[in-house]
């Protein structure tokens, strides 16, 4: 390279513009937006790597009529993804294929409770 081309930037570092702000904590994600009338979303995950769902029940101690509740018996059309194949659930139906594989989404008005700091975490 001569001296009078500029350098090339690949492999060099590139300062971050939010950088500063979260390292100071004044960043804001997705998760910090509130607006009125607004519900907060929470997905029940699989804890187990492959196994049969038999069924899906509620802890009778919550009341669940406050909550959105979505199955995959809920989802119009084909439960699928496609990614490559269209081969992945988009929610679990009947068995399990690996673990934190999403089986139920949850929603509710209030963000503690929606994601079950409120009143425990919530299991399938």
């Amino acid at each position: 390279m001569s001296t009078s081309e500029k350098p090339r930037i690949v492999g060099a570092p590139v300062p971050r513009k939010e950088g500063v702000d979260k390292l100071r904590g004044r960043a804001r994600y997705v998760d910090d937006i509130e607006r009125e009338g607004m519900w907060y979303g929470a997905t029940v995950r699989s804890t187990i790597a492959r196994g049969f769902i038999r069924s899906i029940g509620f802890d009778r101690r919550i009341d669940w009529s406050e909550f959105a509740i979505v199955t995959a018996a809920d989802i119009p059309g084909k439960n699928r993804i496609h990614l490559i194949l269209a081969d992945q659930p988009c929610l679990a139906d009947g068995v399990v294929n690996h673990s934190d594989e999403a089986i139920v989404l949850l929603a509710h008005p209030k963000k503690k409770i929606a994601r079950g700091r409120g009143c425990g975490p919530y299991r399938v």
